[in-house]
């Protein structure tokens, strides 16, 4: 399975989800820098122990990220229609540049009086 990569910012950090006792998600968006004219945004997935790298990544940080494209068919046990999924499955995240702080304003002591 080829490793895909591409650079963006995230926008979005989802709570962990326990799907059971031996496995957990964790969901994150980032729009795309690729610079097109309409924004893209993107949803990855973690598991596992990977879950706890979210714990030290920031909404707003610029990051590339190392995912498998995995894909998946689903059959309801009554018959009914087969379903398929897609996941970018995260294979790392690498923190490019940190999330802007906002500045606050006025009333600093290394403001010059004027």
């Amino acid at each position: 399975m080829s490793n895909l990569s591409v650079r963006g910012e995230i926008t979005l950090i989802k709570p962990e989800r326990h799907i059971s006792e031996k496995f957990s998600v964790r969901e994150y968006v980032v729009q795309l820098d690729d610079g097109g004219k309409w924004p893209q945004f993107c949803q990855f997935q973690m598991t596992n122990q990977q879950c706890e790298e979210l714990d030290r990544r920031t909404v707003g940080e610029k990051v590339q990220i190392n995912f498998y494209l995995r894909g998946r068919e689903w059959t309801p046990k009554d018959g009914g229609e087969t379903r398929y999924f897609t996941t970018l499955q995260t294979a790392s995240i690498e923190l490019i540049e940190p999330a802007v702080q906002d500045i606050p304003s006025g009333g600093g002591e290394d403001e010059i009086p004027f």
